[in-house]
């Protein structure tokens, strides 16, 4: 109902708006309103203690716009007379006893329609009225006090002009606020049900404070404040949560600095239908996962819409403040926490945060599906996070994404048996039985150890419809030399549920979704564009150190020295660690660079990523499946730490494309042990044919290169 009886203005500036007055005897509206007393400062009708009782006194009080003091005319006749209901108690105004006597109270009682609360509003001026009693020949309702002040009762009084008798009708402030989850995002809108009843009048702002906690202590805060006058007329404005879970809302009405009002605390569940969901260690599985948040075949969705929720070992892989929409660190870390560098064995023992907040997550949508990628190494997790949390087998898919040369080493030691078939058969069944398990008792069989569940990634996977194992080269499940796994790993290799994730390809449908989707990823990745730039204006080539962890990296000097005397100024010198040990925060590895003349890149930025973005580039370093990514074989030169037989032995990855293999000549014995000096560098053969010469010894102290040719069974010196 259109809110005709609204009228005129609060004492002291509140700042009402005058509206024209109803008629005397007219049938006031039944909208709540505030009785404003002429008398005293900034008084109003009251129930003392917002009381819902029978017989609570009715007095007059400070205006403060609560339910104690919002009434309605209702019941009203034809000639006007009503009752005065408080909204709070739906009791109305009674004069006690139905006395008819001068100074007889007025109280509160229960509705019954009786003359006793019978009231009439009468004009007396263009926004003041008297308001009579049925009672009686001349009863009015009249502040028993003079002057009104809190706890000034209410009586019925001979008709007189005093403003004891004189109130005015304001209309009632509706402090109601909602919130609404828009769509599946984050988003809140935040609904005033009747602005126009506050703004200016009753407050001037919207203070929200919303808290998302996990158990009793709180991990996200968010506080906005909205001034009134700024909220569109319809009442609503969007708040952004950020993070999915269950969050609590409270709030307060401020009038200036002065709060008017403070609202009851509600419970908002943010939540949406489908979540991946991404606990992951390594550089690869991050690799692998980054580049699927944009492009062709996003695990985000086509309309990207699908929230990404991250707890990673390697956080310093990302830039956390530059997050794309729609991924998230774990609401139930802190923020520091969600985001510092940490290894596999801390991202294990502190999975329950990730476990808590996936159960939280279903209990506000029950038909919400999880997407979990995890390491193939880390496979326990499914128990723990899918199995054990009980959740519906149609409302879960599996993405198991590989950890490099470890997925190709555990299946070959895993299926080397007499029958791999019956192997697998008996190890589905094992999983199975661990999972029945884990739904039957919320917990991890004992059995299922870290390192007992990684022989059972193909297991898990198999005994999943929906599960998929990432692979960057799943021909390297099938052994080099034929045997008893040959047939059934070459069936594995080429299952459907077996995924071969090409990083290039996924680059490229970063670059073919747009400069933003590809700006995005780089920010993230905190990908610099200018690592090289100086080499670049200066036209040098650049070689790239591949960097391992820094525990072994003892001999690296040497392994540098070699290679930039062995190319002089062909190319300049630049370094990028491992991301397990990033340079940054090992002082000597700094050091050591800066003697060498050796630019460090950042060591979190994967060097797929570096060579996608500068494909002319030259390596050479530790091993690394990093070999396999350059764009020409030409730019992959030396090895370090292997022998020419130890490098083109390997399969997973191979390093045939090298041109040299540098290793401490303890690794040697024979005729190469017996030369002098103290590592061995042996070419590829192509090379060997060129330049004529079969190895090379460094010395370590000179700094010097001796080249030696195989002849004859022994090595001859060439230069040096």
């Amino acid at each position: 109902m259109k809110r005709v009886a609204v009228i005129s203005a609060l004492l002291l500036g509140l700042g009402l708006s005058t509206i024209p007055s109803l008629p005397a005897h007219a049938l006031p509206a039944d909208e709540p309103m505030v009785i404003q007393a002429q008398t005293g400062t900034n008084q109003a009708v009251d129930i003392r203690y917002a009381s819902k009782s029978p017989a609570a006194i009715v007095q007059t009080h400070s205006v403060n716009g609560s339910p104690a003091q919002s009434f309605t005319f209702a019941n009203c006749d034809a000639d006007g007379w009503c009752e005065l209901k408080n909204t709070n108690s739906e009791m109305c105004l009674t004069v006690k006893g139905a006395s008819t006597a001068r100074g007889a109270l007025v109280r509160q009682a229960t509705c019954d329609q009786s003359t006793a609360q019978k009231w009439q509003r009468v004009n007396v001026a263009s926004d003041v009225y008297n308001v009579k009693s049925v009672i009686g020949t001349n009863r009015w309702l009249s502040v028993r006090d003079k002057t009104a002040k809190n706890g000034s009762r209410l009586q019925v009084w001979t008709h007189s002009t005093s403003k004891s008798q004189q109130f005015r009708f304001v209309a009632a402030p509706d402090w109601r606020v909602s919130f609404t989850q828009q769509d599946e995002t984050t988003k809140v809108a935040t609904s005033l049900t009747d602005l126009s009843s506050l703004a200016g009048t009753w407050a001037t702002d919207l203070v929200l404070t919303a808290k998302l906690k996990y158990g009793s202590t709180t991990m996200r805060t968010l506080t906005l404040t909205k001034k009134l006058s700024t909220i569109d007329s319809g009442g609503s404005f969007t708040w952004d949560l950020r993070d999915y879970g269950k969050w609590t809302i409270t709030g307060m009405f401020r009038q200036g600095r002065t709060t008017v009002k403070s609202l009851a605390t509600v419970k908002v569940g943010v939540s949406a239908s489908e979540y991946v969901i991404a606990p992951i260690t390594a550089t690869m599985p991050v690799t692998m996962l980054t580049t699927s948040l944009w492009g062709a075949g996003s695990l985000r969705g086509t309309d990207q819409s699908i929230p990404v929720i991250v707890q990673m070992t390697r956080a310093g892989q990302w830039d956390w403040n530059k997050l794309p929409e729609g991924v998230h660190t774990l609401p139930y870390l802190s923020k520091k926490d969600g985001s510092a560098r940490t290894g596999s064995i801390y991202l294990r023992g502190h999975l329950t945060p990730m476990k808590d907040y996936i159960k939280d997550l279903v209990s506000l949508n029950p038909a919400s599906v999880i997407h979990l990628y995890v390491n193939d190494v880390e496979t326990r997790m499914v128990q723990t996070l899918i199995y054990a949390n009980k959740i519906p087998s149609a409302n879960y898919t599996l993405s198991l994404l590989s950890d490099g040369g470890f997925s190709y080493r555990r299946f070959a030691t895993t299926y080397t048996t007499a029958d791999p078939s019956a192997t697998h058969t008996q190890l589905v069944d094992e999983w199975n039985a661990a999972k029945a398990y884990a739904y039957r008792t919320g917990k991890v069989s004992p059995t299922m150890t870290t390192d007992a569940a990684r022989n059972y990634v193909w297991a898990a996977i198999k005994s999943e419809p929906s599960a998929r194992w990432w692979l960057t080269r799943p021909s390297l499940l099938i052994p080099a030399t034929a045997d008893s796994l040959t047939s059934f790993a070459t069936a594995a290799s080429t299952d459907s549920q077996v995924v071969s994730v090409a990083i290039n390809t996924k680059l490229n449908a970063i670059k073919a979704a747009g400069d933003e989707a590809l700006a995005e990823f780089q920010a993230l990745y905190k990908f610099k564009d200018a690592y090289f730039a100086t080499s670049t204006a200066s036209g040098k080539k650049v070689m790239m150190f591949l960097g391992t962890r820094l525990t072994s990296e003892l001999t690296f000097a040497d392994y540098a020295a070699f290679t930039m005397k062995y190319y002089a100024t062909t190319y300049d010198y630049y370094y990028k660690g491992h991301p397990a040990t990033p340079t940054q925060f090992y002082p000597d590895k700094v050091a050591q660079l800066k003697a060498l003349k050796i630019e460090d890149v950042d060591s979190s930025v994967p060097a797929e990523l570096i060579l996608f973005f500068n494909p002319t580039i030259y390596m050479s370093g530790y091993p690394s499946t990093t070999y396999i990514s350059v764009s020409d074989p030409e730019m992959a030169k030396g090895l370090f730490g292997l022998t020419k037989a130890q490098g083109l032995a390997s399969t997973s990855p191979s390093y045939s494309i090298m041109k040299w293999f540098m290793a401490p000549k303890s690794s040697y014995s024979g005729a190469i042990a017996a030369l002098p000096g103290d590592f061995v560098v042996e070419f590829a053969d192509a090379v060997a044919a060129d330049k004529g010469y079969d190895i090379a010894m460094w010395t370590s102290m000179a700094k010097s290169i001796t080249y030696y040719k195989l002849a004859g069974g022994t090595y001859q010196k060439v230069s040096g």
